[in-house]
């Protein structure tokens, strides 16, 4: 019988170990992912047919614009596609990829990679819009 209970402390010691160790771990894998991924800034500007894109934070480039109605992807270097290989990482740089499509009435952003969001959309009204995003989804212009 003692031997018993010695064995079940030993195990709950043990097991609650592992939990503290393993929830430092997680927690501070999870602080650099949401550091790594947030750390870029971009001002979405719709106007008319054109989309202009102007990164304050994070990229390789400063300012993109396009001005048809089709899907186009973008990552710290610029526009690109999602097939095939990509760039290296550059540790000046976030590392994201999302596309961005003009509709009708806004705009519309699916996050594929760098990034907490899967879906952004915002509509804009007399044919203008500005909004900025970032890693977190979106926020103010400043």
């Amino acid at each position: 019988m003692r031997n018993t209970n010695l064995a079940f402390k030993f195990f709950s010691v043990s097991f609650s170990i592992i939990l503290i160790i393993a929830a430092i771990i997680g927690s501070s894998a999870q602080s650099q992912t949401l550091n790594d991924e947030s750390d870029f800034k971009i001002v979405v500007e719709s106007v008319n047919n054109e989309v202009k894109l102007s990164c304050k934070n994070g990229c390789a480039w400063r300012e993109l614009s396009f001005s048809n109605t089709r899907i186009q992807a973008i990552d710290q270097y610029g526009m690109t596609n999602t097939r095939g290989e990509r760039q290296k990482p550059d540790s000046r740089f976030a590392n994201f990829l999302f596309t961005i499509e003009k509709t009708a009435d806004g705009v519309n952003l699916t996050g594929i990679e760098g990034t907490f969001w899967k879906e952004l959309s915002f509509t804009c009204t007399i044919g203008i819009c500005n909004q900025a995003i970032d890693g977190q989804g979106m926020t103010t212009l400043n």
